[in-house]
């Protein structure tokens, strides 16, 4: 049986000077570390896309799914498009899923995650689509299951905010909580101009997750 396992972009940072030693690691607690092609540009044209279709709407990111649940819960966001896109590590589940699942029914797929969010989202819906095999958890999780050894945060994400700047849309970016609130109420109140809220529920990214 063939264990495949995918290391998000967070835990690649967080071990960036010993990361061949973490994968020989992995090799002998029995998994594989594999990747896919990069999924960034993908999301990212699916929201410009998206932003030529739809010009009477101001377009929530939803790269984030505890972001847009938080926001959700604490504002009416009456004139603000909550788009049907998937968060990147969702796209990148779902390639590594068709080129080693699919193809090996022996085979298992564990994807890491940076926070609890991300990891619920990956279960709820490849368990909807009836796909199993294929397993989230968090990076904490792995590290105590599998005694891995744990080291410090990364300072810096991978994918900080600025992630739609090169589309020309006028975006809001706004990361950590009260930050999130005051910027959303403000352009609900038209108070500030924008086309696109680029949101992240952790400050400054994803680096500062749950599940890591």
């Amino acid at each position: 049986m063939n264990n495949y396992i995918w290391i998000n972009p967070v835990v690649e940072q967080m071990y960036k000077n010993n990361l061949k030693q973490l994968i020989n690691e992995l090799n002998i607690k029995g998994y594989k570390v594999v990747k896919g092609s990069c999924q960034q540009k993908k999301v990212k044209n699916k929201f410009m896309s998206l932003c030529k279709k739809i010009d009477n709407h101001i377009i929530l990111d939803t790269r984030c799914p505890a972001a847009v649940d938080y926001i959700k819960q604490n504002i009416e966001l009456d004139g603000i498009h909550i788009p049907q896109i998937e968060p990147i590590l969702i796209h990148a589940a779902r390639e590594l899923f068709d080129l080693y699942i699919k193809k090996d029914e022996r085979a298992t797929l564990t994807i890491t995650t940076p926070c609890e969010s991300l990891k619920e989202l990956g279960k709820n819906i490849f368990k909807q689509e009836g796909k199993d095999r294929i397993f989230f958890k968090t990076w904490n999780e792995m590290c105590e299951t599998f005694n891995i050894e744990k080291v410090e945060k990364c300072l810096e994400s991978p994918i900080p905010l600025g992630f739609f700047k090169e589309l020309g849309q006028n975006v809001l970016e706004l990361s950590g909580k009260k930050e999130m609130i005051e910027g959303v109420t403000r352009v609900i109140n038209n108070e500030v101009n924008a086309r696109l809220i680029e949101m992240l529920l952790c400050k400054e990214g994803c680096n500062n997750g749950d599940g890591v």
